[in-house]
């Protein structure tokens, strides 16, 4: 049952999240938009844009990440599963261990923070709506 409601709540903040990240971009579009309506040479992304934009989704993808680790981590029957595995001999367990799996979740976490924090994001972003704009036909 607690399984349930955790996945539930996973697949409903993963589309809030989505629609969070849309109506964020689309802000930050339109903002740089009036910017460039006053000056020529603005930049329609700027990394403050950025920031306060991640400022409102940040709570949001933090209680995302926590529920995804407490998916991850809690397996109801985990247990009688690995027996039943053992008992019938049908092959070899493809997960691997907790530990490894909570590792590199958090070592992928850390990571996207020091390149966030290293300015990493505003130029990926900057080369993704280049790339767009230049295959549309807009730039």
């Amino acid at each position: 049952m607690a399984g349930k409601i955790i996945k539930t709540a996973l697949i409903i903040l993963t589309l809030v999240l989505a629609a969070l990240f849309i109506i964020c971009a689309l802000d930050i579009y339109r903002q740089g938009l009036e910017a460039r309506a006053l000056r020529a040479d603005a930049e329609i992304y700027t990394s403050g844009a950025i920031a306060s934009h991640f400022r409102i989704i940040q709570p949001v993808l933090v209680l995302w990440l926590v529920l995804l680790l407490v998916s991850i981590v809690y397996k109801p029957g985990r247990e009688e599963e690995k027996a039943q595995n053992r008992a019938s001999n049908e092959g070899i367990a493809v997960r691997g261990p907790l530990w490894l799996t909570l590792a590199l979740i958090a070592l992928s976490v850390v990571l996207i923070v020091l390149g966030i924090m290293n300015g990493g994001l505003r130029d990926v972003l900057v080369k993704a709506v280049n790339i767009c704009s230049e295959c549309i036909g807009l730039g």
